[in-house]
């Protein structure tokens, strides 16, 4: 079975394999709720960009102008 390590109630720092082992590590830098990169295998993956949907939820579901996104 596969699980999770979390710092509390809200943010995992780790999944785990069914053996215990740590499988990824999430790591959190200036939002203390949302973990800025994670580590899985050796690579880094990291949350597509939040200012792209915040301009979509503005715009009321609309598509940005596309000078809206070289901001």
């Amino acid at each position: 079975m596969q699980g999770s390590l979390y710092k509390d109630q809200l943010n995992p720092i780790a999944e785990l394999n069914a053996s215990g082992n740590m499988e990824a590590r999430f790591v959190y830098g200036a939002k203390p709720n949302v973990p800025a990169y994670m580590i899985k295998e050796g690579t880094v993956y990291r949350p597509p960009a939040q200012s792209v949907l915040g301009e979509q939820h503005r715009n009321r579901g609309r598509r940005p102008a596309r000078g809206d996104l070289d901001r």
